[in-house]
């Protein structure tokens, strides 16, 4: 909600900085922030939502780009320098798109004026740069210590066009007399929130969603009231990450959002080594997969049924029997075996 609140606001502020009218510029700060683009992404892409910044991005390469450019002075410049690096912090698909406009804008202020020209678009992409490298340091750092790993993420044009933030989500009607101009609004307004908006929840379908999460919420307490601090817990199934489909290839991240002080395996990216050992258990029995994991330190499991078409019934009997302490969710989707207990 606070994504969406902020690519209003700041649509308005851009627009009313160009001199928009305040009836279109509502309407373009609704039309943004409710824009389908915003609502397309799933829960593993949650920052690409975080769209705010872009306004002030075409705001800054309006500036770098008409006229006799941006000077490098004053309170503008400074701006231009914050939005570069505040872009370079969020995702770096956003911040490509700014750098890339942004040098072309001074590249255009270059042929009209000289190579002095192009230093203001060139200290606003490096600070944009600076941020990218800040919020990416522990990345570039692990790939030198461990070397490339080319197969953790694969992208193709399919993907790119289907994501893609086109200008018809931005859509802004022509300008009219004030009496069309303020029906023109409010109809775009209604029309936005109508056909851009995702469908209307029912009541059951948020007690369902409710009832799911408290029964997350205090499974995952459970385990942590009765595992010590710092406990490394073993998630089944194994699946890979990122991107494993199909299936629900993040709910392994579920217990992430309550536990304070557990470690949990899922995360660890495919094509690693610390990957290909955890692949390794399917291939043993239930005791020497208990056993290999005791010795890397693990104190629990933790089962998801719901991954599993048999909802692994005869694996929750099969640790019952071995005398190994059992904590079901409250939904009984979920279940916890305590390797420490027996």
């Amino acid at each position: 909600m606070f994504a969406q609140i902020l690519a209003a606001l700041s649509m308005y502020a851009v627009c009313r900085l160009l001199d928009g009218e305040w009836r279109w510029s509502i309407a373009a700060a609704l039309a943004y922030g409710f824009a389908p683009y915003a609502f397309a992404h799933r829960q593993h892409h949650l920052d690409l939502t975080f769209y705010w910044h872009v306004p002030l991005c075409l705001l800054v390469t309006r500036w770098l780009s008409v006229s006799e450019g941006l000077p490098m002075r004053g309170a503008k410049f400074l701006f231009a320098i914050a939005v570069g690096f505040v872009t370079g912090l969020q995702n770096q698909y956003y911040t490509f798109m700014f750098i890339q406009l942004a040098a072309r804008g001074g590249l255009a202020q270059w042929v009209r004026r000289g190579w002095s020209a192009f230093l203001p678009a060139l200290a606003v992409c490096a600070s944009s740069m600076l941020g990218f490298l800040v919020v990416s340091l522990d990345a570039i750092v692990f790939q030198f210590v461990h070397g490339r790993n080319p197969g953790a993420i694969v992208r193709n044009y399919g993907d790119i066009e289907f994501y893609a933030l086109k200008l018809v989500d931005l859509f802004i009607p022509f300008p009219g007399d004030r009496l069309f101009s303020a029906l023109g609004a409010a109809t775009l307004v209604l029309v936005a929130l109508l056909d851009q908006t995702p469908p209307i929840v029912s009541r059951r379908q948020i007690e369902q969603t409710k009832r799911a999460v408290d029964s997350d919420r205090t499974f995952t307490k459970e385990m942590e009231s009765r595992l010590p601090l710092g406990s490394m817990v073993f998630q089944l199934p194994v699946v890979d990450f990122p991107e494993a489909f199909p299936g629900a290839c993040y709910d392994h991240f579920r217990p992430y959002l309550f536990a304070q002080h557990l470690r949990f395996s899922y995360g660890a990216v495919k094509g690693r080594a610390r990957d290909e050992w955890v692949h390794a258990l399917n291939s043993v029995s239930a005791a020497e997969a208990i056993g290999i994991l005791k010795r890397y330190g693990f104190a629990a499991i933790y089962v998801d049924r719901a991954q599993y078409q048999d909802q692994r019934k005869e694996l929750f009997k099969g640790f019952t029997k071995m005398g190994m302490s059992v904590a079901q969710s409250p939904r009984g989707d979920l279940f916890c075996v305590f390797l420490n207990s027996n």
